[in-house]
């Protein structure tokens, strides 16, 4: 398990790289949801395929809701319900398998196996991005996103 307090985050780029290897930064920023925030997408840990140890976290989603993480191979821009889809639907646009569900506060972790990521090999990129259900907007709505650069 990693610890927030070890692992550098996509807010903390001085300390990212090669921290546990692979490189993390923002894709695109979101759209404010029904809260008026926007749910923020934040990476942490390790990028390697060889260890699931890559942390992600949501912020300021609506609270009590459910989402799935979705990831591609490269950054895009496509209008859906209330938000972005931030990831090119041609490169590859998957979902990460299981349901995330959103606390009471907003936020929700997981930790991700890099090795599950089937559209990316190591030295690849993958960008992350959660989609959940937004009842007070459109139905549904979109985080940030985050691209990570995988290593082995």
């Amino acid at each position: 398990l990693v610890h927030s307090w070890m692992a550098p985050s996509v807010n903390d780029r001085a300390h990212a790289q090669g921290f546990f290897g692979g490189e993390w930064g923002l894709a695109c920023a979101g759209t404010p949801n029904s809260t008026g925030a926007v749910a923020t997408l934040d990476l942490r840990g390790s990028a390697r395929r060889s260890y699931p140890g890559l942390v992600v976290d949501v912020a300021d989603a609506p609270a009590n809701t459910v989402g799935i993480f979705v990831y591609g191979g490269a950054v895009g821009s496509l209008p859906v319900g209330n938000g972005e889809l931030c990831i090119d639907p041609a490169s590859g646009l998957r979902r990460y398998p299981e349901i995330v569900q959103v606390d009471a506060a907003g936020a929700a972790t997981r930790i991700l196996d890099a090795s599950v990521l089937d559209t990316a090999s190591s030295g690849s990129s993958v960008v992350l991005q959660l989609w959940f259900r937004d009842v007070g907007g459109a139905g549904t709505d979109w985080s940030s996103a985050a691209r990570v650069l995988l290593c082995d």
